[in-house]
């Protein structure tokens, strides 16, 4: 009975499978973290700003849950390896960012950067601690232009000499990206001396690695270098040296046209500085209509610099004023305080030979101020902006105001620096003879949305030309509808088209 018993059971199997006994779906990443913010031990947080998506979602805890968590991580054995993939995570997004963060679209790399510069430093100091010192000078190199457009010139410094210090190992391409980047920080910081021993080496290995866009890089380092220690031939050589390299690499990286039009910058400073202003206008006017071509803002700020010095030097008060009124606008879109504390500077010698003192005083405390929260100092030169102005201060006697209200410029909120300078541009365009904004807006559209148009035309969104303007982010939205409808068009690509046909940008 016991084997029929058997054999029908068998038999029942032959013929038709068993049932499978359902289980419920793995549950997904996100699904683990949806439970864990409905238990509040992980909370979620929207993001906004320049580049994101309004109400961008991203997660965080309180200390306390952090802290515990660390701790049951360190329990479990498997810390060490955890951390390692955060390190590589975070190693292949500060590689992927270091082409994108100077060349147009960079804003949302430069975003992105910035939050997640607490995980970036908390992989520095892990990579450090376990002797990882390849990759920490893979790291420190890779994030050099976000200290450089973002303006933390003395922190990238340390954190730079910190890495390269650490190992005399290393492929020659990390070493090469890592040495370009301190001399290009070390040269911003006043450190000349550093620069030019540091960048030579950056060469070397950029040649020996066999990567011609690192030693474009290197050489237009070296121009800056020789540029600041007043060797302007040597300087121009070294930028046609990497034009050549740029233009070359142009065909197939188009981040190297970017890259041309802050060469061609330099060129134009060098040209000013040796008295040419003539070459000083003719090569920032290259770089603006390469910058137009490639739509890269964040250069015409710079471009806007030298074009402002060349007027001022002209006695072209109303053209210099409208160039640094620009360049402090897209400065202070973009966050870069070297650009707001050139643009600050210029406006308070526009106040100088206008006879305010006072104002000229605020407004270079204001940069001051600036420049030694980024560990950029201004450099004291031939053509020194800050001493032409101290010199027109003297001949009017008005040097003891002067002192006093730059006293006062230090301890002067950024925001209502920047009014005030954008009023000043504003007022000496109009009283020196450079056409009003209201005279060269087309017909029907006010002031403010002229201004508005401009930051359209240069690519900017209504929440950057909201911080620019410093306006909400609805009125520029306003602002923006209130165009297309007096022009009679559809889109902003449309305005965009619209203003570079009539030569409004």
């Amino acid at each position: 009975g016991g084997g029929g018993g058997g054999g029908a059971h068998r038999e029942s199997d032959d013929a038709t499978s068993p049932t499978p006994i359902p289980h419920p779906p793995a549950p997904s990443v996100l699904d683990g973290i949806a439970s864990l913010v409905d238990k509040s031990l992980v909370r979620r947080e929207a993001l906004s700003g320049p580049g994101r998506e309004a109400g961008e979602p991203r997660f965080s805890m309180l200390e306390t849950v952090r802290e515990f968590g660390l701790e049951r991580l360190e329990a479990s054995g498997e810390c060490d390896a955890v951390r390692d993939r955060h390190a590589e995570w975070y190693l292949a997004l500060a590689d992927q960012a270091d082409l994108h963060l100077l060349m147009p679209g960079q804003e949302p790399w430069l975003e992105q950067v910035e939050v997640e510069y607490p995980n970036l430093r908390a992989v520095e100091e892990w990579l450090h601690a376990v002797g990882a010192n390849e990759r920490v000078v893979c790291l420190a190199g890779a994030l050099r232009w976000f200290w450089l457009v973002r303006g933390g010139v003395k922190e990238g410094v340390d954190w730079l000499e910190r890495a390269l210090s650490a190992t005399k190992e290393g492929s020659a391409a990390a070493k090469a990206r890592a040495l370009t980047g301190l001399g290009f920080l070390a040269a911003m910081r006043d450190r000349d001396r550093r620069a030019n021993d540091v960048l030579p080496e950056a060469l070397e290995m950029a040649r020996i690695a066999g990567d011609p866009w690192e030693t474009g890089w290197a050489l237009h380092g070296l121009g800056i270098a020789a540029g600041l220690r007043g060797d302007y031939d040597q300087a121009e050589e070294h930028y046609e040296a990497a034009l050549a390299v740029c233009n070359r690499l142009a065909e197939v990286l188009p981040a190297a046209r970017a890259r041309i039009i802050a060469v061609l910058a330099d060129l134009a400073w060098v040209a000013f500085e040796r008295g040419d202003l003539t070459l000083a206008a003719a090569r920032s006017e290259e770089a603006l209509a390469g910058e137009r071509e490639l739509g890269f803002t964040w250069l015409v700020g710079l471009i806007k610099i030298n074009l402002g010095n060349v007027a001022w030097y002209r006695g072209d008060q109303g053209r210099a004023a409208t160039c640094f009124r620009e360049a402090l606008a897209i400065g202070a879109a973009h966050h870069d305080q070297r650009i707001v504390a050139q643009a600050l500077e210029g406006m308070a010698g526009l106040a100088a030979v206008r006879g305010d003192a006072g104002q000229s005083g605020r407004l270079v405390g204001v940069a001051a101020t600036l420049r030694e929260a980024i560990g950029a100092p201004v450099r004291l030169g031939r053509r020194s902006t800050l001493e032409r102005t101290e010199a027109t201060v003297r001949a009017a006697g008005n040097e003891r105001v002067f002192q006093a209200a730059r006293d006062e410029g230090r301890a002067l909120p950024l925001e209502r620096a920047l009014a005030e300078a954008l009023a000043l541009g504003e007022t000496v365009a109009d009283t020196a003879g450079e056409p009003s904004q209201r005279q060269r807006a087309p017909a029907g559209l006010t002031v403010r949305e002229y201004e508005v148009l401009r930051l359209i035309a240069v690519g900017r969104s209504n929440a950057e030309i909201a911080a620019a303007l410093f306006i909400s982010p609805r009125t520029a939205t306003t602002h923006a509808t209130h165009i297309l409808n007096k022009l009679g068009l559809s889109s902003r690509a449309e305005v965009i088209a619209f203003a570079h046909r009539e030569g409004l940008v």
